[in-house]
């Protein structure tokens, strides 16, 4: 699979990298940016980014980010635990159900991204420059 090395590349950290890769007839750069300190891989739809795109019901979103989903923290069980007892409090955990939020802009690893393009099953081939 070529263009799994052409992610794989992106594995250094180093920012002027840059995986150029043709997913279902759109042009989908996969880059380094550097957020926080911390190297995280963002993508681009021909070239370009848009802010629309991480909302739940657009479909370049669907296709190309990261879902999002709600977690339940620790400060909402112990709150819980305050007003409802031990009991109670562990019930509300484990019937808990994470909900949708939307689509993140960045990916955290290489792998992540990989095993997420794998389960599409998306016709994706190396775009030449």
């Amino acid at each position: 699979m070529d263009w799994i090395d052409e992610i794989n590349k992106l594995k250094d950290g180093n920012i002027y990298d840059v995986a150029r890769l043709l997913i279902d007839g759109k042009e989908v750069d996969y880059t380094n940016q550097i957020v926080k300190r911390k190297v995280f891989i963002c993508w681009y739809v021909d070239q370009v980014f848009k802010g629309e795109w991480l909302i739940k019901e657009n479909e370049t979103g669907q296709k190309f980010g990261k879902p999002i989903y709600t977690i339940y923290t620790s400060m909402e069980y112990q709150f819980s635990l305050m007003l409802n007892g031990k009991k109670k409090a562990d019930a509300i955990k484990k019937a808990y159900v994470p909900k949708f939020i939307g689509y993140h802009y960045r990916w955290n690893n290489t792998a992540e991204l990989i095993r997420f393009l794998k389960s599409k099953n998306y016709d994706i081939t190396v775009r030449s420059t």
